[in-house]
């Protein structure tokens, strides 16, 4: 975003130790400041902004012989109707005067660079605002001893221009940082500038985040990545097609499955499986080799109290045939011998 200059504010100075612009509203942006005078002996100790507050140096004030300009900024100017004023130590006559530039599009921490100053004695003013990159903007101030009629040549745009009877004053931008006036002096000058650094041309200070939506990521032909590399991917299959070698270790949870192989298969190192509790059963005719055994825990088999009803009944018929038994054999015998004896 190329720096761009808003209307400059002027005001010339009286008897007074403070010179006051009118009410303005500018854009939100930034300012320059340029104090020239012709009394060497006084000290212009400060511009100011009704709304902003105190504008910096910008940077060594300038002298030849009693004309003097000094130079100020302001990084945050408001959007705001204000007035700007210049103080001084004492106070002078006519020959002073407070220029004032805003301007937009400058870089938000760090807008100006490169204030250059140059002085003479019956020559023309100017001089040359190093590092101007196309699309800075640079505003310079000349101020000198005796009338005139000044003009600005070159790429410049001339802001204003005074002349009076003791006094000449200018102020121009620029698109190539070469500032030069056609008027000459006879007495001293003294000549001013300052660059204003675009947003664009400067880099960029703080963080930068950007947040990106889905995308798909591919590399064609030899990329080499220095550093760390992190994806988090959701859930995907994987499919590798053709010889691969892989280094390291592979590690993956499996949900529980069924195993069923077919063929022969060589099995090396051990293998084992825990089983839940199972029935067992068989069915057929069973071969055996070997010795099944069962061991039974020790017991003890305790009966009390009296024993009736049928198992009682049956221990009576039981007694009962074994007497009838008895008889019939003592009968069988006694019946055999009486036949033995008979025949």
């Amino acid at each position: 975003m190329a720096v761009a200059f808003g209307t400059v504010q002027i005001q010339y100075g009286g008897a007074t130790n403070t010179i006051t612009t009118g009410s303005f509203s500018p854009s939100a942006g930034v300012a320059v400041a340029f104090v020239g005078h012709n009394q060497s002996g006084i000290t212009n100790t400060g511009v100011s902004s009704s709304v902003d507050g105190a504008f910096t140096s910008a940077g060594t004030r300038v002298v030849s012989g009693t004309p003097v300009i000094t130079g100020w900024q302001l990084q945050s100017l408001s959007a705001s109707s204000m007035t700007c004023s210049a103080t001084f130590s004492d106070t002078w006559g006519t020959a002073s005067h407070l220029a004032v530039h805003p301007a937009t599009g400058a870089h938000a921490s760090s807008a100006f660079g490169d204030w250059t100053t140059a002085s003479g004695t019956s020559t023309t003013p100017g001089g040359t605002v190093p590092n101007f990159s196309s699309g800075d903007g640079v505003v310079d101030c000349f101020h000198g001893g005796g009338g005139g009629t000044d003009s600005t040549t070159g790429n410049n745009v001339e802001v204003y221009s005074d002349t009076t009877s003791i006094t000449t004053a200018g102020s121009t931008n620029t698109t190539d940082g070469v500032m030069t006036w056609s008027i000459e002096f006879s007495g001293g000058w003294v000549w001013a500038g300052i660059r204003i650094i675009q947003a664009a041309a400067s880099g960029v200070t703080g963080t930068i985040a950007v947040t990106l939506s889905d995308f798909t990521s591919s590399i064609t032909a030899s990329g080499g990545t220095t550093g760390s590399m992190a994806v988090t991917l959701s859930s995907f299959t994987s499919a590798i097609s053709g010889a691969k070698t892989i280094v390291g270790t592979i590690a993956q949870t499996l949900a529980d499955f069924t195993s069923a192989i077919t063929g022969t298969k060589t099995i090396t190192g051990t293998i084992s499986q825990t089983l839940s509790d199972f029935t067992s059963s068989m069915a057929g005719l069973i071969g055996k080799t070997g010795t099944i055994s069962v061991t039974l825990s020790n017991f003890t088999s305790n009966m009390s109290g009296t024993v009736s009803g049928i198992v009682g009944a049956g221990t009576w018929l039981l007694r009962m045939i074994g007497n009838k038994m008895k008889f019939a054999a003592r009968y069988l015998t006694t019946a055999v011998r009486r036949n033995r004896n008979n025949g």
